[in-house]
């Protein structure tokens, strides 16, 4: 169903060595970083200490645009294209994200209607196909933009125009599945399963990465027997916001009732939560050799 799964993680202190038997090197494990981290707002510019060398070692690291919250803290984006070609050349990430513009849920900020969402739509695609142009050490991930399927297939179409869907070297899928109704879960779901098997049909082997799932979202999808490439999440710290982290033998205690730090809890949190999705992938892997699963 999936090949890799990117941890979203914040301070490099979890990988500290502590020899306690819950030691997570950065090595094993996909890392995805926004961008957004190592700018200095206030001097109006990428500082190099905000990105931190120990992330430069994970086994395949993905660098997001923050084209989700762009639009949630600014009018635009604060630096250039040039300017963030440069960071990432610096950086040498194996995929990044380019310039986009999430739309969802911000009706209140740009408005209810297509027209209102389709400059942000182009202005995607134009930051995408100025950047796929550049001489680059990583490849370049496009978030598919757009409401509902119409404006995302849409969203293909006038991408279509500008260059030969084909090469473009990852797809991107979003949305919000951490927080709503059950419905609004529900809906959001089959809408990326909709547009991810548009994109298998469509294209020749496209990679395609979920932005933004948790392992219970995950199983989800998993009923939808689709296929693609990898997603991430930071969810594997929602034990940690419930109080909770894991004793010597795997199980779940209350953080008051130990003695354990504060990094040390993170790192239990992420072990665990590594060991979750590797019984996953495996889990999958045996289900995708059943005869027409996919």
């Amino acid at each position: 169903m999936f090949e890799d799964f990117y941890y979203v993680i914040e301070g490099g202190s979890v990988f500290d060595v502590r020899d306690n038997g819950f030691d997570v090197k950065p090595e094993e494990i996909s890392i995805l970083q926004s961008i957004l981290r190592t700018y200095h707002t206030g001097h109006k510019c990428f500082d190099e200490r905000r990105f931190l060398p120990v992330f430069k070692r994970a086994k395949q690291l993905m660098i997001d645009s923050g084209g989700f919250n762009i639009l949630r803290r600014y009018s635009d984006y604060p630096f250039s294209i040039s300017e963030y070609h440069a960071q990432l050349s610096s950086i040498n990430p194996d995929y990044a994200v380019s310039m986009d513009y999430s739309t969802i849920m911000l009706e209140d900020v740009i408005g209810t209607e297509y027209k209102d969402r389709l400059p942000y739509l182009i202005k995607t695609i134009d930051n995408y196909v100025e950047q796929y142009d550049m001489e680059r050490n990583y490849k370049l991930l496009i978030g598919l933009q757009g409401n509902n399927i119409d404006e995302k297939i849409g969203f293909m179409d006038i991408l279509s125009e500008r260059m030969n869907l084909n090469d473009v070297d990852y797809w991107g899928i979003g949305g919000i599945t951490i927080t709503g109704s059950v419905e609004m879960m529900k809906t959001n779901l089959n809408l990326r399963s909709e547009i991810n098997n548009y994109l298998n049909k469509k294209l020749n082997s496209p990679k395609i990465h979920h932005f933004g799932l948790s392992i219970a979202h995950l199983k989800k999808l998993f009923k939808y027997n689709i296929k693609f490439t990898s997603l991430d999440s930071r969810s594997w710290e929602m034990p940690i916001q419930f109080g909770y982290t894991f004793d010597d033998n795997g199980n779940n205690i209350r953080i008051k009732y130990t003695k354990q730090s504060t990094e040390e809890v993170r790192q239990r949190s992420l072990f665990n939560y590594i060991k979750k999705i590797n019984k996953l992938k495996n889990l999958y892997k045996k289900e995708s050799q059943v005869e027409g699963l996919f």
